[in-house]
C-alpha cells in the first residue's frame, strides 16, 4: 500500500480530486450531448419515409446546436476554467521565498501568469520546474488558445497573435480552425488537457500518479 505523505496527502485533495471532477463533467457534457441530437436524428429516421425533407428544414436549427454549436461553447467554457485551474495550482506553489521576496501576478513582465510563476519558483524557490515535460508545452501552447476563446470569442483573424496561434494549432490534435476562421475544440481535447494538468502538477508536488 503507497504511503499517504503529506505532499501525497496535499496532491489528493488539491489536484487529483478537482481534476476527477472536471473529468467527470467532461464526461457529463458530451453524453447529454450525444443524447440530445440522437433524440433529432430518431426524428429523422421516423419520418424519412414520410417528410424528410420537411422535417430537416424545420428542425435543421435544432440539430445544429447539438451537433456543433453547443458543444463549442460547452467546450470552450470548459478548457477556461480548467486552464484557470492550473494557473491557481502554480501561483498556489509560490510561496515566499528565505530571501523574503513574494510572488507578484502583477510585476512588469508581459509574461502570461503561468510562465511568471515558473520563472519565480526556478529563480526563488529553486524548484526543479519540469519544462522539458510534452505536458508543459501543451499547457503553454493552450494558453493562446484559451487568449484567443476568452479575448476575441475564438476568432483566430481576430487575434493579435495570429500567425503563431495558427501554427500551434496546426501542430495539435483535437483542435481546428473551421470556415469561418473560429477554433473548435474536439470532444478529446479537454481530457487531454486534463492528462496533461495531472502530469505536470504531480511533478511539481513530488508525487508519483498512474496516467489517466
Amino acid at each position: 500500500m503507497e504511503r499517504m505523505t503529506p505532499s501525497r496527502l496535499r496532491y489528493l485533495f488539491d489536484v487529483e480530486h478537482p481534476l476527477f471532477q472536471f473529468e467527470q463533467y467532461a464526461a457529463f457534457i458530451e453524453h447529454s450531448l450525444r443524447r440530445e441530437a440522437s433524440k433529432y436524428e430518431k426524428m429523422a429516421a421516423e419520418s424519412n419515409e414520410t417528410d424528410p425533407e420537411g422535417f430537416r428544414g424545420w428542425h435543421i436549427d435544432e440539430c445544429s446546436l447539438y451537433r456543433s454549436d453547443f458543444p463549442n461553447i460547452l467546450r470552450s467554457s470548459l478548457l477556461t476554467s480548467l486552464y484557470s485551474f492550473i494557473e491557481s495550482k502554480l501561483v498556489a506553489l509560490c510561496y515566499p521565498s528565505e530571501s523574503g521576496r513574494m510572488f507578484s501576478k502583477r510585476n512588469s513582465s508581459r509574461q502570461s501568469l503561468i510562465n511568471k510563476a515558473k520563472d519565480y519558483l526556478i529563480t526563488e524557490l529553486h524548484v526543479e520546474f519540469p519544462i522539458h515535460l510534452p505536458a508543459w508545452k501543451f499547457i503553454q501552447n493552450t494558453n493562446r488558445i484559451r487568449n484567443c476563446l476568452v479575448h476575441s470569442g475564438g476568432d483566430v483573424s481576430a487575434f493579435r497573435s495570429e500567425r503563431k496561434l495558427r501554427s500551434i494549432i496546426a501542430n495539435m490534435e483535437h483542435v481546428t480552425i473551421d470556415w469561418r476562421d473560429k477554433i473548435i475544440l474536439d470532444e478529446m481535447f479537454c481530457l487531454v488537457f486534463i492528462n496533461h494538468a495531472s502530469i505536470l502538477l504531480s511533478a511539481l508536488y513530488n508525487v508519483q500518479v498512474e496516467g489517466r
